[in-house]
């Protein structure tokens, strides 16, 4: 039953905090892989430069997504005025990662808890 009560209290929390999420910032990865792949000097490593920064990019973008509601919006608007030139959810990840640890502290807390709710509601 204690278990149940603390599931059901993380998935409440996860809940709430997914309200924020619409102020995801939304960018053109396809076009940031398309200039960044156009630097290579040739055909075959600019088609490996593209694949490997999308992938970059769509792993980049869930890791933006699964955090981004638990950033407080200070630290979310100083990374974004830092990017402001240069849109890509890589870019973004790495700010967050490199900011002060107490910016960083609560969020990565309530990422644990996203991972405790997601193994309760597995079981």
């Amino acid at each position: 039953m204690i278990r149940l009560n603390a599931c059901l209290a993380i998935a409440a929390l996860v809940f709430s905090a997914s309200a924020f999420a619409q102020d995801l910032p939304s960018y053109d990865t396809e076009g940031t892989c398309r200039r960044d792949a156009a630097c290579t000097s040739n055909s075959a490593e600019a088609a490996l430069a593209y694949k490997a920064c999308r992938i970059q990019e769509a792993e980049s973008f869930f890791r933006v997504q699964s955090v981004w509601p638990l950033l407080s919006g200070a630290l979310r608007k100083e990374c974004l005025e830092e990017l402001s030139y240069d849109s890509s959810y890589w870019k973004l990840m790495d700010c967050f990662d490199h900011k002060p640890r107490r910016q960083r502290r609560s969020a990565e807390s309530l990422e644990e808890g996203l991972v405790a709710a997601s193994r309760c509601a597995g079981k």
